[in-house]
């Protein structure tokens, strides 16, 4: 890849927009090979969108582009397939912007362009949608694209090949936004559910690490499912229409029955509001309200199936406060032994993949446990997650492979009903795995010999006094360490 790769020029840009550049399709491109099916797919995509009269746009994933060997075009690298479809839709329209005036070359880009002109010029006509100005100016306007355009024709077939082969991260949360948009009634609902997504967004790639790699990967794990994460189905919402009820009802399973519905209303004051069953609460309110921004709060679990809509939006924002409370909050951390376990594990060498299972695995035992016996979790999860450092170069693979055949923290926690279990799974595992490897990792003079004499040296974690003294931990654990050490 050239030098120039970093130079590409990302921006979000609506349909009138993008067709206000001189797009061409190169002549490497393949036929334009687009059917019925897949075309009536977007205009049902579009048609629920526009059903929604959300202000806001609806992102139809990435085109990618570069620059032409003249430098006046802009060729079409990803993106032929639903920009000629909505070129397309456009003529039906009367609209002219489109690509339809180039040449198409290929007899197969040629009959399904007929094909499918037939199909949405009947389709439109069903829908009395072919004169109405207002379906015409939601194409042109709230359809976007994030556009990329690379410097050159290399750089932009780099792009194209690291989207595909790492699972187009920036296109997959644009459309899983969009997904879940189209399930929001409420206008201002709406744009608070943008604005909280867009920012979280903001950080370079705190979207990648919450919804894949912490949330995707804790939710497929702990079902015991192994294969790739597919982001859009995994979650995916269960409901058809948007929320129609203010309230958002309870089933028993996700508390006791005590309450019945919840909403989360913002104002000068936001907060989340809960209402009792059956029951007067105190001062004779069937409600209790949270005086605070309070998500954090709101009754998801990490495994739960998605009902979708705002509270997609709502759930990843709960565990975002939650993964910030936990990981960042340096001022007021939840616990100092916790604090001081993660700085040496962030300053340790080659355990990110591994950090990042040891991350997922905190965030799923304090949503459902809290900080009930945290300080001894947090040391069984370095010792049993981190075993793997000792035994072995790790990549990214390694993790995947390691929960699948050794041992899934993941799904131990979902089965636990108390954290005595978890802990007697880990021993289980540990007090067999530890004694064969511990000889060969004291005698080796490498990364993992480094990583032992970081938390078991003289200076190690497990020799400082906010281990040794610390109260909230077992002599269990306390004696393991010790029996490691000598």
């Amino acid at each position: 890849m050239t030098n120039n790769m970093s130079e590409k020029i990302a921006e979000e840009k609506n349909l009138d927009k993008l067709f206000e550049k001189s797009l061409r399709i190169p002549s490497y491109q393949r036929p334009y090979k687009w059917n019925t099916e897949q075309v009536e797919s977007l205009l049902k995509d579009i048609d629920e969108a526009k059903d929604q009269n959300i202000d806001i746009p609806y992102v139809l994933g990435t085109i990618i582009v570069c620059k032409d060997k003249n430098n006046l075009d802009l060729d079409i690298v990803d993106g032929q397939q639903r920009l000629t479809t909505l070129s397309i839709l456009l003529y039906c329209l009367n609209e002219q912007k489109s690509l339809l005036n180039q040449e198409f070359r290929h007899t197969v880009s040629k009959e399904n362009i007929k094909c499918n002109y037939n199909y949405i010029e009947k389709w439109l006509e069903k829908k009395n949608l072919k004169d109405d100005d207002d379906f015409k100016k939601f194409i042109l306007e709230k359809i976007s694209f994030v556009l990329v355009t690379a410097p050159s024709l290399d750089d932009a077939f780099v792009f194209f090949d690291s989207q595909n082969t790492r699972g187009k991260a920036l296109e997959r949360h644009d459309l899983l936004k969009a997904h879940h948009l189209r399930y929001i009634k409420d206008h201002g609902v709406a744009t608070s559910c943008v604005k909280h997504w867009e920012k979280i967004g903001k950080e370079k790639g705190r979207l990648n690490k919450l919804v894949d790699t912490l949330l995707g990967r804790v939710r497929k794990w702990s079902r015991r499912d192994y294969g790739n994460l597919n982001v859009e189905a995994e979650f995916k919402a269960q409901r058809i229409t948007p929320q129609n009820e203010s309230y958002y009802r309870l089933n028993h399973y996700h508390q006791p029955p005590v309450f019945k519905a919840w909403r989360y209303i913002e104002d000068k004051v936001s907060g989340l509001e809960i209402i009792f069953r059956d029951i007067d609460a105190l001062y004779g309110t069937k409600k209790l309200r949270f005086m605070s921004d309070s998500k954090k709060y709101m009754p998801f679990q990490i495994t739960q199936p998605l009902e979708g809509g705002e509270q997609f939006f709502w759930f990843v924002e709960k565990y975002d406060q939650l993964h910030r409370e936990l990981f960042e909050d340096t001022e007021h951390p939840i616990s100092e032994l916790f604090k001081s376990l993660c700085e040496f594990l962030d300053t340790s060498d080659g355990v990110n993949f591994i950090k990042d299972l040891f991350d997922g695995c905190i965030l799923f035992y304090y949503d459902k446990f809290g900080f009930n016996q945290f300080d001894e979790i947090s040391v069984w999860f370095e010792h049993a997650l981190f075993y793997l450092r000792l035994r072995q170069h790790v990549k990214y693979t390694s993790i995947n492979a390691y929960i699948r055949d050794d041992f899934n923290l993941v799904a131990i926690i979902n089965e636990a009903a108390f954290p005595e279990y978890i802990i007697n799974k880990i021993r289980e595992f540990t007090d067999i795995e530890y004694k064969k490897i511990l000889q060969e990792v004291k005698e080796d003079t490498g990364i993992r010999n480094r990583y032992f004499k970081k938390f078991y040296g003289e200076k190690g974690f497990y020799k400082t006094g906010l281990f040794l003294n610390n109260n909230n931990l077992s002599q269990n654990v306390k004696g393991m360490k010790r029996a490691i050490l000598d």
